[in-house]
């Protein structure tokens, strides 16, 4: 998980953003100089399942079935519609399950301990009593933890972004003008009914 050495890092940065910005030093930039790798490899990837997913897997499987009648295609046909389809939900699975764990666990992971050594390093540079007891197990135990937790589940939000993006094109290539007069439809009539149901 390359969680070597993320604490002696974390520091550098740390100092290298004091040094540069003074006051004005961000914490969230050093998180993110320490795990913007890992977030934009699992972003990626779960990019890419979100495009398997909502946009080739539905054509393939349309492909897949117009395949299966034999006054179509032929039998060498069928079974390489049947293959690319298996090839399409293993790269769209791994791909998916391969994102989640590097952008919701290593990357998310990452910045926890980046946190807790810096606040460790804080709390050591202060006089005693200067602060109310306990607020660094507060912080850690609750803040940090709950934070990370909910992290784990923002990366679904880009996955959902782009499934629905590709299923509004597969909408227009498979209905047509249709289709997406239909959508249009059912969008207005949200926009309408929300002012409407206000008053």
């Amino acid at each position: 998980m390359h969680m070597d050495g993320i604490e002696r890092q974390a520091v550098a940065h740390w100092e290298a953003e004091l040094g540069k910005r003074g006051k004005d030093a961000k914490v969230w930039r050093v998180l993110w100089a320490l795990s913007r790798t890992e977030y934009l490899q699992g972003l990626a990837l779960l990019c890419l399942s979100g495009f398997l997913n909502a946009l080739v897997r539905p054509l393939v499987l349309m492909y897949a079935v117009r395949a299966l009648d034999p006054s179509v295609a032929t039998l060498e046909a069928t079974f390489a519609w049947a293959a690319v389809l298996g090839t399409v939900l293993f790269v769209e699975n791994w791909a998916k399950a391969r994102g989640v764990f590097i952008c919701s666990h290593v990357g998310v992971l990452r910045a926890v301990s980046a946190c807790m050594q810096l606040l460790t390093l804080k709390a050591m540079r202060l006089r005693v009593g200067s602060s109310n007891e306990g607020s660094e197990q507060t912080l850690i135990g609750a803040d940090f933890v709950g934070s990370a937790e909910l992290a784990v589940f923002l990366p679904f939000a880009v996955l959902g972004l782009i499934s629905l993006v590709c299923g509004v094109v597969v909408l227009g290539l498979t209905t047509g003008a249709t289709g997406l007069v239909g959508l249009a439809v059912m969008f207005m009539s949200l926009v309408i009914a929300g002012p409407v149901g206000a008053r």
